[in-house]
């Protein structure tokens, strides 16, 4: 629009008065809120998206995790004789295939905890502290007996 254009438009919205120029405003404001809106949804909505798509991969890696560890466990219960030839620990096998993954997981975790545990003791010690490392001491001995109970 060019001055002209403008200076005429404003004419008539002056002679259109101030009720009808008022109700112009508040539509023209309640668009702009929709609009606004609508912008914060989209982020919202693709934000959420994020979210749950990150969700779903660390739910997926941590199951990657525990199938390698089962693996892993089921591999360790193979030795090799003199002859280079494979011989099955078959009760470790048995045992090892009873379980999930995701108790092998859990069972890898306890023991991570258990020495993470352990070295906190020696820490506390070091500083002075010998109940608290009495107490961690316990309580890394809780977490082995824990893993214990997942391997049978």
């Amino acid at each position: 629009m060019n001055n002209f254009e403008h200076a005429e438009r404003l004419a008539e919205l002056t002679a259109m008065g101030t009720h009808e120029l008022a109700l112009m405003v508040i539509r023209l404001e309640r668009d702009v809120d929709a609009y606004q809106l609508s912008d914060e949804l989209q982020v919202a909505l693709r934000q959420r998206g994020e979210r749950d798509a990150l969700q779903q991969l660390n739910a997926a890696i941590e199951r990657e995790a525990a199938l390698v560890l089962y693996v892993e466990r089921l591999l360790g219960c193979l030795v090799i004789d003199d002859d280079g030839a494979d011989i099955k620990k078959v009760s470790e096998l048995k045992e090892v295939i009873s379980q999930s993954p995701t108790t092998c997981l859990t069972r890898r975790d306890a023991l991570k905890q258990a020495e993470t545990l352990d070295e906190l003791e020696v820490a506390l010690k070091q500083c002075g502290y010998g109940d608290a490392a009495q107490a961690t001491r316990v309580r890394a001995n809780d977490k082995r007996k824990q893993a214990e109970g997942l391997s049978k």
